[in-house]
């Protein structure tokens, strides 16, 4: 909106110009600058809309990535395949896709699990999130490094775009706002 306002006054600015300069020429330079403004106005209304829409593919891993860029919390470790089931109840065919970042260990709690549930299993990945959640907050409740129990006790567990997700950060909202650029609703 912004850009608008100030290609509107430039615009102006510049046909006030053009018509001071020239009274015979000014009504060609005036209209080909009124355009050229018009045509970059559209645009950036485009480009503008287009962002606000939200993202048209779904990018789990960069949504992990600018999560955690600024985080700066020991222990942060990303799942790997063999600890899927193990430690986070999610068999290889419960799940098309699987990001999930996490925080081992002492240091505190800073989890995000994105999960795209295969065709069938949504409750089952539902359910192994569910559990994953009592697992951090039984493991925190005795121990509360970093406001760790209370951050376990509000982890969300949500649906979005088609991807079954929990997230247990100190700022969920600002972490759903994140997973939201990167998810389509």
């Amino acid at each position: 909106m912004g850009k608008r306002i100030l290609t509107l006054a430039m615009s102006l600015v510049v046909m006030m110009c053009c018509a001071a300069c020239s009274q015979e020429e000014s009504e060609p330079a005036v209209t080909a600058v009124v355009k050229a403004a018009m045509e970059r106005s559209v645009t950036d209304s485009a480009e503008t809309a287009a962002a606000s829409a939200g993202p048209s593919e779904a990018d789990p891993a960069a949504a992990l990535e600018e999560i955690y860029e600024n985080v700066d919390t020991l222990g942060l470790t990303d799942a790997e395949d063999d600890e899927l089931e193990e430690e986070f109840y999610l068999s290889d065919d419960m799940y098309e896709e699987c990001y999930i970042r996490y925080v081992e260990g002492i240091y505190g709690v800073a989890d995000t699990f994105i999960v795209k549930p295969a065709e069938g299993q949504r409750d089952a990945v539902l359910e192994a999130l569910n559990q994953c959640r009592l697992d951090l907050i039984s493991e925190n409740e005795t121990m509360d490094v970093h406001n760790s129990a209370e951050i376990a006790k509000n982890a969300l567990i949500y649906e979005q775009g088609g991807y079954v997700i929990m997230i247990a950060h100190e700022d969920d909202d600002a972490v759903k706002a994140i997973i939201s650029q990167y998810i389509p609703q």
